[in-house]
C-alpha cells in the first residue's frame, strides 16, 4: 500500500499534463472558437487570425489516499478460514484516492496584442502574447475533486498500462475543468467581441527575461 500511495502523488504532473491535452481538445470539439491552438505552437505572428486567450493555472493540487475498501479488510479475515479462498475478495478490493485541485481561468483579448519571447518551466523559448495591453475580460478560481481507484491485486500499473490510466485520469480532470468554465469562457468571448479590440504601442520588443507573465501557461505542479 504504501507503494500505491506514492505512486499517486508522484503521478500528479502527469496527469496534469494529460488534462492539458484534453483542454484543448474540448475547447475545439466544443465551438469555442474557429480552430484552438496551444501556445506551444504558437509562431512569431501568433495566432493565423486575431484570437482569444484563455488560460488554465493550477493553483493547489492534493492527493489523499484512503487506502482499500471493505473487500480488502474482508479477505483478510476470511482469509485465514477458508484456506485461502477468502484473499480473493481482497484481490478484487480497490485502493481509493481523492484528488482536490483549485484552477484559475482567465481570458484575454489578444486581438492585435504584440508577441514576446519568454521562457517556458522547462527552459524552451517560446512566444507568448504580451497580456499587460488590458485587463483580463474574465478570471476567475474554481474548486473541485475527482476520486480514482486502482486494484489492490497489484503494486499499481506501470508502463503502458499506467501511462493509458493517468491519460483516462487526465481526461476526466480535464473534462471536470471545462464542464465547470465554459460558459464562462463563453460569455467572455461573447464580451470582447462585442467591443473594440485593445489598442497597443509600438514599443521595444521585451526579452525573455523581461516578458510579462500574466498569461503565462498553466502551472502544473503537486503542493503536497
Amino acid at each position: 500500500m504504501p507503494q500505491i500511495a506514492l505512486l499517486a502523488v508522484q503521478s500528479g504532473d502527469a496527469r496534469l499534463d494529460r488534462a492539458e491535452r484534453h483542454l484543448v481538445r474540448l475547447l475545439g470539439e466544443g465551438g469555442a472558437a474557429d480552430s484552438v491552438l496551444m501556445e506551444a505552437d504558437l509562431g512569431p505572428s501568433g495566432a493565423p487570425q486575431p484570437a482569444f486567450l484563455v488560460t488554465f493555472r493550477v493553483l493547489n493540487a492534493q492527493s489523499t489516499f484512503h487506502g482499500p475498501d471493505g473487500r480488502w479488510y474482508l479477505g483478510l479475515v476470511l482469509g485465514s478460514l477458508t484456506a485461502g479462498l477468502g484473499w480473493l475478495a481482497a484481490i478484487e478490493s480497490h485502493m481509493n484516492f481523492t484528488h482536490s485541485f483549485e484552477f484559475e481561468v482567465r481570458v484575454h483579448d489578444v486581438r492585435g496584442a504584440p508577441m514576446v519571447r519568454a521562457t517556458d518551466d522547462d527552459g524552451t523559448i517560446i512566444n507568448r502574447y504580451d497580456t499587460s495591453v488590458a485587463a483580463p475580460l474574465m478570471r476567475r478560481i474554481y474548486e473541485n475533486e475527482m476520486y480514482t481507484w486502482i486494484g489492490s491485486g497489484t503494486s499499481g500499473p506501470s508502463g503502458a498500462a499506467l501511462r493509458a490510466h493517468l491519460d483516462e485520469q487526465g481526461a476526466v480532470l480535464a473534462q471536470i475543468m471545462y464542464d465547470m468554465s465554459i460558459e464562462d469562457v463563453l460569455g467572455a468571448i461573447r464580451r470582447g467581441l462585442a467591443q473594440a479590440p485593445p489598442t497597443t504601442m509600438a514599443n521595444p520588443r521585451p526579452s525573455a527575461d523581461t516578458a510579462p507573465d500574466e498569461g503565462a501557461p498553466p502551472d502544473y505542479h503537486f503542493e503536497q
